[in-house]
């Protein structure tokens, strides 16, 4: 394995933050310690929630796992790590070679290195290099080892960040040049993925939630979601970054613990009280918990059972962080082999056709709301998506030129509601009396 550097800077926007440091031959030991200046600034935000501005610097195993939540997962790290020579443990080592464009805000560089080395490029793709990069993929994840590509994605899923230019054209940024959309190319596994998740995401729009803007794409065979990075802002040529945290990152959770319960590394992870809690912050603690709720709600009316804690995030734009908007969603339900449980428990319940009016109840208690609150915002949410599905699902359809994946998944999400519905009913039913349903 290649000899990795001891230490790197963080960067925003061209003043340093912090630096973070190897304080022991094993790659977990880092230590974090903001910049005097950075701290005086009146701009200045917390790289964490859990890390707050001060001067003593933050060690232990939260500074580990904050920075490997802004690298892939699983397979994808593996492989990133055989082609770049370097351990998938050594966040440093590898936050050198992929920290010019990451999640949120921050540019890590080596203390010899400027914060843009030079001036900044892109490779703009004709519609035979986008299909030929997109293919290349599974073999190199997000490309990296290219010559000038230093990005990174979190998550397990096959993705690119791009820059999408004025006339339409996608490019890939170089040198740490800032991305403003993230490529997702169609799973291999997973038939339909881009219909599928384009026709959530703009339901969840459609119904009043703040989403991720997606559209879809395609280069030569190879279909593909274009998100609009949301910690991304694009005015005139300008592309500024907008600080943000997973809340895999708020808990001090690596992510490897993003679900409440993971059977494979037989470990737990947040519950849903606990995400809650990670958005409640000071003045904004009641919107941002509404808004988590409603998020909540509509994963569950769209089945989808894979909104672990590194799918909720939040957004620093402020001086105290919002719910970021709501990224990756699709329905499960209309494919065979995937787990039909929840990422998170609701009152003890992991499928979303067992959840009655009870447990919404109990939920409310366990996240500081009212059970009728809670309630009334499942059957609001249940009947605007009755309301909005078929007219997006007819304008989708139209688009797209065939649509047998946006009924299926139409249908499976009109059932969960219609099913949700239903089972609000029983709310003033004593649990004895109710029949029992095996989680």
């Amino acid at each position: 394995m290649t000899k990795t550097v001891d230490r790197l800077v963080l960067w925003f926007e061209g003043s340093v933050v912090a630096e973070l440091a190897r304080t022991a031959a094993d790659f977990t030991s880092l230590r974090l310690a903001y910049d005097p200046d950075w701290i005086t600034r009146s701009n200045a935000f917390p790289i964490s929630m859990r890390f707050p501005l001060r001067g003593p610097a933050y060690e232990g195993p939260e500074i580990f796992a904050w920075f490997l939540n802004l690298l892939p997962e699983g397979e994808p790290l593996v492989t990133i790590g055989h082609v770049l020579r370097i351990s998938d443990l050594d966040v440093l080592g590898l936050m050198d070679r992929m920290g010019g464009d990451l999640p949120g805000a921050l540019v890590l560089r080596r203390h010899d290195q400027p914060f843009m080395p030079g001036k900044p490029r892109v490779q703009i793709w004709d519609e035979a290099g986008l299909a030929r990069d997109i293919r290349r993929l599974p073999e190199r994840p997000l490309l990296v080892g290219e010559e000038g590509v230093q990005m990174s994605l979190a998550g397990q899923q096959e993705k690119l960040a791009v820059v999408k230019q004025a006339d339409g054209r996608l490019a890939l940024p170089l040198d740490g040049y800032p991305s403003t959309h993230i490529l997702k190319p169609s799973s291999k596994r997973l038939r339909g993925s881009v219909d599928n998740e384009a026709f959530c995401m703009q339901l969840a729009a459609t119904c009043g939630l703040r989403a991720a803007e997606v559209e879809i794409g395609r280069a030569q065979d190879q279909a593909y979601l274009l998100v609009r990075r949301y910690d991304r802002v694009v005015t005139g040529e300008r592309i500024s970054r907008l600080h943000q945290e997973d809340l895999c990152q708020a808990l001090a959770l690596p992510p490897y613990r993003k679900y409440e319960w993971n059977a494979r590394v037989r470990m737990h992870g947040p519950t849903i009280a606990d995400l809650f809690t990670a958005v409640s912050i000071g003045p904004r603690t009641l919107p941002n918990r509404l808004a988590l709720l409603d998020m909540l709600i509509f994963n569950v009316l769209c089945c989808n059972v894979d909104a672990h804690a590194k799918n909720y995030s939040l957004l620093h734009q402020a001086a105290t962080p919002t719910v970021a908007p709501l990224y990756d969603v699709m329905c499960a339900a209309v494919y065979d082999g995937v787990t039909l449980n929840l990422s998170q428990k609701i009152a003890g319940k992991q499928r979303g056709d067992h959840i009655y009016g009870r447990h919404w109840t109990r939920l409310g208690k366990d996240i500081g709301m009212s059970g009728p609150q809670v309630r009334r915002r499942v059957r609001t949410l249940s009947n605007k998506v009755l309301e909005e599905i078929t007219p997006l699902a007819e304008r989708l359809r139209s688009v797209i030129g065939q649509g047998v994946i946006i009924e299926e998944v139409a249908d499976a999400i009109k059932a969960r509601c219609s099913r949700i519905l239903a089972n609000l009913d029983d709310a003033d039913i004593p649990e004895e009396e109710l029949p029992s349903i095996p989680t």
